[in-house]
């Protein structure tokens, strides 16, 4: 229960940050195109992950399975927490859609 509730409330913070610097860096043009591919992807990991997991865990064992979940895991959160520190919150001003508007 409490693992959904961080979950959550991590896509709450996350999710509306992205948007925004995909709505500010994207041509209106590509909007749908873009966000379509997002969401693609967001979607597919779920299903290749059971795909992979399970054919995993069928063919060799239960416990290698969980093992390599729990390294990619690792590894994916390592390379989230050093990249993460590079990038800085976009600012985003009134003064940039003013210009672009001109």
């Amino acid at each position: 229960m409490g693992f959904s509730f961080v979950t959550s409330y991590l896509m709450g913070k996350i999710n509306p940050r992205v948007s925004t610097v995909m709505m500010r860096l994207v041509p209106e043009q590509q909007m749908g195109t873009t966000a379509g591919v997002v969401n693609l992807v967001a979607l597919l990991g779920m299903p290749v992950g059971q795909v992979v997991f399970f054919t995993l865990a069928n063919v060799v064992s239960a416990a290698a399975s969980w093992m390599l979940m729990a390294a990619l895991s690792a590894v994916l959160l390592l390379v989230l927490l050093l990249v993460g520190t590079r990038i800085a919150d976009p600012v985003f001003t009134d003064s940039e859609s003013q210009s672009e508007k001109a």
